[in-house]
Protein backbone atom coordinates (compact mmCIF):
# COMPACT_ATOMS: atom_id res chain seq x y z
CA UNK A 1 0.00 0.00 0.00
CA UNK A 2 2.64 2.87 -0.34
CA UNK A 3 2.68 4.12 -3.60
CA UNK A 4 2.25 0.71 -5.70
CA UNK A 5 -0.65 -0.99 -3.79
CA UNK A 6 -3.97 -1.85 -5.45
CA UNK A 7 -6.70 -3.37 -4.90
CA UNK A 8 -9.36 -5.14 -6.26
CA UNK A 9 -12.09 -2.61 -5.86
CA UNK A 10 -12.67 0.15 -3.16
CA UNK A 11 -15.10 1.67 -1.31
CA UNK A 12 -14.19 5.49 -0.98
CA UNK A 13 -16.05 8.38 0.50
CA UNK A 14 -17.00 11.43 -1.58
CA UNK A 15 -13.37 12.24 -3.54
CA UNK A 16 -13.63 15.75 -3.52
CA UNK A 17 -13.78 16.61 -0.39
CA UNK A 18 -12.71 13.21 1.84
CA UNK A 19 -10.50 10.86 -0.17
CA UNK A 20 -11.36 8.13 3.08
CA UNK A 21 -11.16 4.99 2.07
CA UNK A 22 -14.65 3.06 3.84
CA UNK A 23 -13.56 -0.69 2.49
CA UNK A 24 -11.27 -2.40 0.34
CA UNK A 25 -12.85 -5.99 -1.64
CA UNK A 26 -10.13 -8.75 -2.05
CA UNK A 27 -11.33 -11.13 -4.64
CA UNK A 28 -10.63 -15.13 -4.67
CA UNK A 29 -12.45 -16.89 -7.09
CA UNK A 30 -12.02 -19.46 -9.51
CA UNK A 31 -14.02 -22.10 -11.08
CA UNK A 32 -14.44 -25.64 -9.74
CA UNK A 33 -14.50 -27.27 -13.20
CA UNK A 34 -13.16 -26.72 -16.76
CA UNK A 35 -14.56 -27.98 -20.29
CA UNK A 36 -11.63 -29.68 -22.35
CA UNK A 37 -12.00 -31.99 -25.27
CA UNK A 38 -15.85 -31.30 -25.03
CA UNK A 39 -15.12 -32.97 -21.28
CA UNK A 40 -16.14 -31.52 -17.47
CA UNK A 41 -12.94 -31.75 -15.90
CA UNK A 42 -13.18 -30.89 -12.20
CA UNK A 43 -10.73 -28.59 -10.24
CA UNK A 44 -9.63 -29.74 -7.03
CA UNK A 45 -9.16 -26.77 -4.88
CA UNK A 46 -10.84 -23.40 -6.88
CA UNK A 47 -11.46 -20.20 -4.74
CA UNK A 48 -10.28 -20.22 -0.83
CA UNK A 49 -9.96 -23.51 -0.86
CA UNK A 50 -6.09 -23.44 -1.61
CA UNK A 51 -4.65 -22.53 1.53
CA UNK A 52 -2.19 -20.53 -0.49
CA UNK A 53 -4.92 -18.37 -1.61
CA UNK A 54 -5.92 -17.72 1.69
CA UNK A 55 -2.72 -16.90 2.94
CA UNK A 56 -1.96 -14.25 -0.17
CA UNK A 57 -5.53 -12.53 0.78
CA UNK A 58 -4.78 -12.86 4.82
CA UNK A 59 -1.39 -11.34 4.13
CA UNK A 60 -2.92 -8.59 2.25
CA UNK A 61 -5.86 -7.73 4.81
CA UNK A 62 -3.03 -6.81 7.29
CA UNK A 63 -1.40 -5.06 5.07
CA UNK A 64 -4.86 -3.10 4.92
CA UNK A 65 -5.38 -3.18 8.83
CA UNK A 66 -1.87 -1.34 9.09
CA UNK A 67 -2.19 1.44 6.41
CA UNK A 68 -5.35 1.91 6.65
CA UNK A 69 -6.74 0.66 10.53
CA UNK A 70 -10.25 2.61 9.59
CA UNK A 71 -11.00 0.63 5.89
CA UNK A 72 -13.11 -2.60 6.30
CA UNK A 73 -11.60 -5.32 4.66
CA UNK A 74 -13.45 -7.90 2.94
CA UNK A 75 -12.44 -11.13 1.42
CA UNK A 76 -15.32 -12.15 -1.38
CA UNK A 77 -14.98 -15.82 -3.15
CA UNK A 78 -16.86 -18.19 -4.85
CA UNK A 79 -15.73 -21.17 -2.97
CA UNK A 80 -15.42 -20.71 1.32
CA UNK A 81 -13.13 -23.44 2.84
CA UNK A 82 -15.28 -25.45 4.98
CA UNK A 83 -12.52 -27.97 6.77
CA UNK A 84 -8.77 -28.13 6.74
CA UNK A 85 -6.08 -25.51 7.40
CA UNK A 86 -7.56 -23.07 4.91
CA UNK A 87 -10.91 -22.71 7.08
CA UNK A 88 -8.73 -22.27 10.64
CA UNK A 89 -6.90 -19.45 8.92
CA UNK A 90 -10.04 -17.76 7.75
CA UNK A 91 -11.76 -18.45 11.16
CA UNK A 92 -8.75 -16.57 12.39
CA UNK A 93 -8.77 -13.75 10.54
CA UNK A 94 -12.56 -13.53 10.18
CA UNK A 95 -13.79 -10.59 12.68
CA UNK A 96 -9.97 -9.67 13.22
CA UNK A 97 -8.28 -8.14 10.20
CA UNK A 98 -10.97 -9.49 7.62
CA UNK A 99 -14.04 -7.84 8.41
CA UNK A 100 -15.65 -10.77 6.57
CA UNK A 101 -15.18 -13.15 4.24
CA UNK A 102 -18.14 -13.20 1.62
CA UNK A 103 -19.60 -15.66 -0.26
CA UNK A 104 -20.64 -14.83 -3.75
CA UNK A 105 -23.25 -17.11 -3.96
CA UNK A 106 -24.74 -16.72 -0.66
CA UNK A 107 -26.85 -13.39 -0.98
CA UNK A 108 -27.26 -12.79 2.59
CA UNK A 109 -23.50 -12.86 2.42
CA UNK A 110 -23.52 -10.06 -0.23
CA UNK A 111 -26.12 -8.33 1.82
CA UNK A 112 -24.56 -8.40 5.18
CA UNK A 113 -21.49 -6.51 2.94
CA UNK A 114 -23.32 -3.81 1.73
CA UNK A 115 -24.71 -3.26 4.97
CA UNK A 116 -21.48 -3.06 6.90
CA UNK A 117 -20.10 -0.91 3.82
CA UNK A 118 -23.36 1.40 4.70
CA UNK A 119 -22.91 1.83 8.45
CA UNK A 120 -18.99 2.75 7.50
CA UNK A 121 -20.42 5.79 5.49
Amino acid sequence: MDKVGKADFAVLANMITNRRIIAIIETKGAADKIICDDKIRKLSRPGMLKTDTVKKAISNAYQVSRAFPESLFFIVTSHVPTGGNAKCMCDLAEGDIVNKIVDITNPSDLDEMIKMIREAL
